[in-house]
């Protein structure tokens, strides 16, 4: 039984990784590139898919202990039901919210929500419920048996590379301020990238030198035209 619900955990947290990036292409849709589109919608995607990934497998670790020490389906699949649910209609409400404030929810703005708004929050969960109560029965009846396929374990996997593989590439790009990087940051709720901070924390990275290698090679790609100033030399009394 403890296989099984172990089986049933992960794909309804791959079905679940689906749904959660389906509600966070509202985040993509948001988002504008503000240089370099290539590079920048690239990390924006993967980032994105790996993050939703997380969110959707972070109910796993309330599960994993419970079904560990009380395998009955009867607690495992209504408690991971409402889980899901709760995540689920947060993320409804925080697209709506981002798309309309600019900001994300937070122990803070959770403090300045009017009533009407905790009104939609309960509704949104109560969908969520009906929704997620299905996708449970579904995949408790299609994890009956073990499969041979290594899709359950593959699909993970992938999802795993794009999020340690976006938090690599931010970790690269924060120290040296590459916006078409570090420009996105704000449009995941509960992102939490590896910031320049931690490296310089670690002594892998020296901030000043890299901010002035950035400023340099910024400035380099400036074309002649873009500024002509001074055009005389500047001249002031001691």
């Amino acid at each position: 039984m403890r296989r099984r619900l172990l089986r049933w955990a992960n794909w309804f947290a791959l079905v679940n990784a689906a749904v959660l990036a389906l509600i966070g292409a509202q985040y993509l849709w948001q988002y504008s590139a503000p240089m370099s589109p290539a590079a920048a919608w690239t990390y924006a995607v993967v980032a994105s898919v790996g993050h939703m990934a997380a969110l959707a497998y972070s109910p796993l670790l309330v599960l994993i202990p419970v079904l560990l020490l009380l395998p009955w389906p009867r607690v495992v699949l209504p408690l991971g039901v409402v889980l899901v649910s709760a995540l689920v209609a947060f993320l409804v409400l925080d697209t709506l919210v981002f798309a309309e404030q600019r900001y994300h929810l937070n122990a803070l703005t959770f403090r300045i929500l009017e009533p009407t708004t905790w009104g939609f929050l309960a509704l949104y969960f109560l969908l969520a419920l009906a929704i997620e109560a299905m996708v449970a029965v579904w995949v408790w009846r299609r994890t009956a048996l073990p499969s041979a396929s290594r899709l359950g374990w593959v699909l993970p996997l992938v999802l795993g590379i794009c999020l340690v593989s976006s938090q690599l590439i931010h970790a690269a790009a924060d120290p040296y301020f590459y916006v078409p990087v570090t420009a996105f940051d704000r449009y995941l709720p509960l992102y939490a990238p590896i910031k320049s901070n931690v490296l310089v924390k670690l002594r892998l990275v020296d901030r000043s030198q890299a901010r002035e290698r950035a400023f340099v090679s910024a400035l380099a790609g400036v074309s002649d035209r873009t500024l002509n100033y001074p055009i005389a030399p500047l001249r002031c009394d001691p």
